[in-house]
């Protein structure tokens, strides 16, 4: 049964299910959108992963290739943090010195192991060193752990 006015009600009620339907849609059109940037997210990161996966193996190749050469070469590295009072040896100066590895020595620890007439021209060349900023090499005697001098 057909009422005055009945079909504009339809009409607005068809509007308004439309608009509805309409913001709806763009609701998933926006949730699809953020789905597919997240999905580019993590494509992003599994390759930034992948880059760096790869980066640390490089890095772990050379490592492995700097001791093996300082082990063959017979020669290692020493840092010195003065502001920590704290002397850090490379893997291979262990081996050299025959001293159980640990992860560092105060200054005074690691000057013991300078043979004591060499003590002298050390702190020299040190000193000159540290008040130019710059690397500084020394040959000179060292107490190795087991009591034996190189």
């Amino acid at each position: 049964m057909f009422q005055p006015g009945s079909c504009a009600l339809a009409a607005t009620a068809l509007l308004l299910i439309g608009a509805g339907v309409g913001a709806l849609a763009g609701r998933w059109r926006g949730r699809a959108a953020a789905a597919r940037r997240g999905e580019d997210d993590t494509r992003q990161a599994a390759e930034r992963i992948a880059a760096l996966s790869a980066a640390n193996a490089e890095l772990a190749r050379d490592r492995d290739l700097l001791q093996q050469s300082q082990r063959l070469g017979k020669l290692g590295y020493i840092i010195s943090d003065l502001a920590l009072d704290r002397v850090y040896w490379s893997d291979s100066l262990f081996e050299l010195r025959r001293v159980p590895k640990r992860a560092y020595f105060t200054f005074a620890e690691g000057i013991a192991f300078v043979h004591p007439d060499d003590r002298e021209r050390f702190f020299a060349l040190r000193t000159a060193a540290v008040a130019e900023r710059r690397d500084w090499e020394l040959d000179n005697r060292i107490l190795r752990g087991d009591g034996t001098t190189s």
